[in-house]
């Protein structure tokens, strides 16, 4: 992919926080990829909301970066494996992200 393609895809996406998702929906992963980000390495997935044209992106929280192994990332891409993304809300103590990734 050439810079303007990259360019235009980094330029149209849609980047949502993770607290604005609904809690307790399942959000379809349709593809994740590592990204460099000035906090160094992050989970970017993309999600899949109604209507099925309509795609959102959220970065997971540093703790998860090191959780998705290259084989998984490749599944998720490919389609042989489908995971649904839920998030629960915040912990009340920690008040860090509760979230869990489903078949």
């Amino acid at each position: 992919m050439d810079l303007s393609a990259r360019f235009a895809q980094v330029a149209s996406s849609d980047i949502t926080h993770i607290n604005a998702l609904d809690v307790g929906r399942r959000y379809h992963v349709t593809y994740a990829r590592r990204q460099e980000t000035r906090y160094g390495l992050a989970i970017l997935l993309t999600l899949r909301i109604d209507p099925p044209t309509n795609n959102i992106k959220v970065y997971l929280p540093a703790r998860f970066t090191d959780v998705f192994l290259d084989a998984d990332i490749d599944q998720i891409n490919n389609g042989t494996r489908t995971y649904h993304l839920v998030y629960h809300g915040l912990y009340p103590k920690s008040r860090s992200f509760h979230l869990t990734l489903e078949n």
